[in-house]
């Protein structure tokens, strides 16, 4: 009897061991994550962080917010947010898009914050789908002049004036717009609170 207990006792331990393992496995490996060092290397592609940055992080990551506000002011992406294409407009009022586009490619242009910088990607992929279809679908009424005036330009269809074809221009480029200040926005406020936050963070 006793030798029954015993064995009973034994297989009993063996199952909660062999259950018990799994969640040993996920506790140590939460507990690794846990004490891994907070380095560059961890705000990678591999591995969003959302924690606060490390100081250095934030002064790097604030000069370059700082440097695309300068380069793309709110006020001009303001004025793409307001534009209805369907009239004229001066290429000068997107030259600071169209420099931010197809510039700021250097390794000093990036954030060193993943979440950061993967929006200033996607701004930048966003800006240049504006220029490009502003550009496809607008000519130049003054050729040669150094400020160029731009407009869709009259459609037609079947040999007939179209307001249907001009608006639909418009629209498309009203749209690339209207996405590109969206993720402007975005970036811009979310850069400024995460950055805000890690220095309070910090302070505490």
């Amino acid at each position: 009897m006793n030798e029954f207990i015993a064995t009973g006792i034994s297989i009993a331990a063996l199952i909660g061991t062999w259950l018990a393992v799994p969640q040993i496995q996920n506790w140590l490996k939460n507990r690794e994550e846990r004490l891994e060092p907070t380095t560059l290397g961890n705000l990678g592609s591999a591995k969003q962080y959302d924690g606060a940055l490390a100081p250095g992080v934030v002064k790097a990551d604030r000069s370059t917010l700082s440097a695309l506000q300068r380069t793309l002011p709110s006020s001009d992406m303001q004025w793409l947010h307001e534009k209805d294409f369907a009239g004229a407009f001066g290429d000068e009022s997107v030259k600071s898009v169209e420099h931010f586009a197809y510039s700021h490619t250097g390794p000093e242009d990036e954030f060193l914050d993943h979440e950061l910088e993967s929006m200033r990607l996607e701004l930048k992929n966003l800006t240049k789908e504006f220029i490009w279809v502003l550009y496809q679908h607008t000519d130049s009424l003054n050729p040669g002049q150094d400020r160029q005036i731009r407009k869709i330009p009259d459609q037609y269809e079947n040999d007939e004036y179209s307001d249907r074809l001009l608006f639909q221009k418009a629209k498309e480029i009203n749209d690339a717009a209207e996405s590109a200040w969206e993720k402007y926005q975005h970036l811009i406020r979310r850069g400024r609170l995460k950055l805000a936050l890690s220095d309070s963070r910090e302070e505490d």
